[in-house]
């Protein structure tokens, strides 16, 4: 057993690892952001589109791939699906591009600064440069879906760990049932503030409340399993959702495509990189390519939720039964004579 001392020590140790792997994950992903095969709709000749794409090749190695449509309102439909972050039309002398500002600064600002001077030289083409998704005076830097996201990171591990805590001795379905109306309560507090109270992201309350509640029970259930199964099982929901999921959602300008190999994989798999795009998607985009981050949540939190009842029913105490439930029954034990 630890000494006072010792777990003092290691008290005062523990923040300091935490803040060290923030600091090396977040650095790692943002400290030297460099677009990374950002996909872009080419409506052109196979000759021009060839042409443009070794020029593009030749000046930004591995920044860009250029896929060729058959029509601008098919390329159009894969920009505001987010299949590509723009849209590029080559006419007789005259180019167009579109982009949706509302998708993240940084790609749209990649996409426009690189393609509108090379077509111009290449081409001998005006571009007009269209934006499809403008964002609204309340979010004219499209910061608010991230920081809306983070607001609910924390407090949904708060939710995981403290649940937890006063309920080892009570059923798993109650601890569940807490933590699906923290969530719903959560998601319709932050809409609501994101809705009238800021004006941030305004016009889908409900659809913006019910994306919100699921991040929220896709993070708050498996962090609790992760708590009731070991007393420090929490650090690792920490370790996914803060340490790496942060990072993986690209931050506030949309570097999803900027960041190193190894958090772009981890983007479409954790919860705060797939509500991202979700809420983007029924503000700004008319809610397209909506059902891989709703399956991810939903997988997050049911899968959140089964383990959560494995494990109270696992640790259920010595000199008791769990009613399969997590909820501690004792036997009786005859008096001695």
């Amino acid at each position: 057993m630890r000494s006072p001392v010792t777990r003092l020590v290691l008290a005062a140790l523990a923040p300091v690892v935490f803040a060290f792997c923030c600091a090396a994950s977040y650095l790692a992903a943002f400290h030297d952001p460099t677009p990374h095969h950002l996909p872009v709709a080419v409506v052109a000749t196979a000759a021009v589109e060839h042409e443009l794409g070794s020029a593009l090749a030749a000046r930004a190695p591995g920044a860009f791939v250029l896929e060729r449509y058959p029509s601008a309102r098919a390329a159009q439909a894969a920009l505001m699906s987010r299949h590509v972050d723009g849209v590029l039309v080559i006419g007789a002398h005259r180019a167009r591009l579109a982009v949706t500002a509302a998708t993240g600064s940084a790609p749209t600002e990649a996409v426009s600064q690189a393609l509108v001077p090379l077509t111009g030289a290449t081409e001998h083409a005006t571009v007009t440069v269209v934006d499809l998704a403008p964002l609204p005076a309340g979010n004219r830097d499209g910061a608010a879906v991230f920081f809306l996201v983070l607001s609910a990171l924390l407090p949904s591990l708060l939710a995981g760990v403290l649940t937890t805590l006063v309920s080892r001795s009570c059923r798993a379905l109650g601890q569940i049932g807490a933590l699906a109306g923290f969530a719903l309560l959560t998601g319709a507090v932050g809409a609501a503030t994101a809705d009238g109270l800021t004006g941030a992201l305004t016009g889908h309350y409900l659809a913006t409340a019910g994306i919100l509640a699921l991040l929220c029970m896709a993070m708050a259930a498996p962090t609790a399993a992760m708590a009731r199964f070991a007393p420090h099982g929490a650090a690792l929901a920490v370790l996914a959702f803060v340490v790496l999921g942060i990072p993986s959602t690209g931050g506030p300008a949309g570097l999803q495509s900027f960041v190193p190999t190894f958090f772009r994989a981890l983007e479409p798999a954790l919860p705060p990189g797939v509500a991202i795009p979700a809420l983007t998607s029924v503000s700004y985009l008319g809610s397209r390519a909506l059902a891989q981050p709703l399956l991810v949540l939903a997988a997050w939190a049911v899968a959140g939720a089964v383990v959560l009842a494995a494990v109270a029913k696992l640790r259920a105490p010595r000199g008791g039964t769990s009613d399969g439930r997590g909820a501690i029954v004792l036997k009786p034990v005859a008096a001695e004579v």
